[in-house]
């Protein structure tokens, strides 16, 4: 009887090899492509008008901006994703006088965040449903502790994108209020979801937005922007000083 040799397994890629592969790309599926410090420079408006400690300027009109699309009172900018979402759910947490976050088991802030907000503040998970299939009204209903907020992605990265119909979206954000839990959205590609609810259920982002009391949009990713994010908050719900 004869074996057949194993291949040996492959040795995965060093940073440095992927950086020179993505270098010689020429086509992307998201994003911008490979930009430099000169380009990105040099896109900026020689007239554009500077904040001060991120008061005026043009900070202050990308948070109208931003809260007026999403149909929210203000809009706060911050320079990462993962430090306004762990400060707002750290506010709605306070507020509360609890600890936990319901969220879905591929949740970006507990997958790809090395749990921060557990390390940093002191926030406690609350995991709801199985890992390879999106959130549901009904796995929200057999949660029995209280809890400080309900956080749902949209889309659901990890999910390849996956995203509630209007109705269940409603039902999730209704289990939150009844719950006496803030609603807040991970919206990071938040403009991507917008077509899928236009075409659905003839909602706008504002629509969607004013389900939640607190929302988060980044601008690197789908927009290709430099960096950075909004949270807004207000409006529908109940307000959230940003």
């Amino acid at each position: 009887m004869t074996s057949t040799p194993r291949t040996p397994p492959k040795t995965p890629p060093t940073p440095q090899q992927l950086r020179e592969v993505y270098a010689r790309c020429t086509r992307y599926v998201s994003g911008s492509g490979v930009r430099d410090a000169a380009s990105l420079l040099a896109g900026i408006p020689v007239d554009t008008e500077t904040d001060v400690y991120g008061s005026g300027g043009v900070v202050e009109e990308l948070e109208i901006e931003v809260a007026r699309r999403l149909g929210k009172e203000s809009a706060l900018f911050m320079i990462t994703g993962t430090m306004a979402q762990q400060a707002v759910l750290r506010i709605h947490a306070d507020r509360r006088h609890r600890t936990g976050v319901v969220f879905h088991p591929k949740c970006h802030l507990d997958v790809r965040e090395e749990r921060a907000y557990e390390r940093l503040h002191g926030l406690a998970a609350v995991t709801c449903g199985p890992s390879n299939l999106p959130l549901t009204r009904a796995q929200l209903a057999t949660i029995g502790e209280p809890v400080a907020a309900l956080l749902i992605e949209l889309p659901q990265r990890d999910l390849g994108g996956t995203l509630p119909d209007w109705d269940e979206l409603v039902a999730q954000v209704e289990w939150a209020r009844d719950h006496g839990a803030a609603a807040h959205m991970d919206g990071a590609r938040l403009w991507e979801a917008a077509p899928f609810y236009a075409s659905t259920a003839s909602r706008s982002i504002t629509d969607v937005a004013a389900l939640f009391d607190t929302v988060y949009v980044s601008f690197y990713k789908g927009l290709g922007a430099i960096a950075g994010c909004c949270v807004a908050g207000g409006g529908v719900g109940p307000t959230v000083t940003l």
